[in-house]
């Protein structure tokens, strides 16, 4: 499934689930980069407490931790 913007504002909750070392670069641009129409994902953040972000070890493997 995928979400716009619009969906992701909207929404009462928001869960993404995302596993597999193959979309690490995603869930890079997704957190630590810019928010962009692009990658509606990386607007997450603005949904607050109504967002949670579930990423396996793989998935999570380019993200800067410290």
């Amino acid at each position: 499934m995928s979400m716009g913007i619009g969906t992701i504002m909207e929404a009462e909750k928001v869960v993404m689930i995302v596993n597999g070392a193959s979309k690490a670069g995603v869930v890079k641009e997704m957190v630590e980069g810019p928010m962009t129409s692009d990658l509606p994902g990386s607007w997450m953040g603005l949904a607050g407490s109504r967002a949670e972000l579930i990423v396996e070890a793989g998935a999570a493997a380019e993200l800067n931790l410290a």
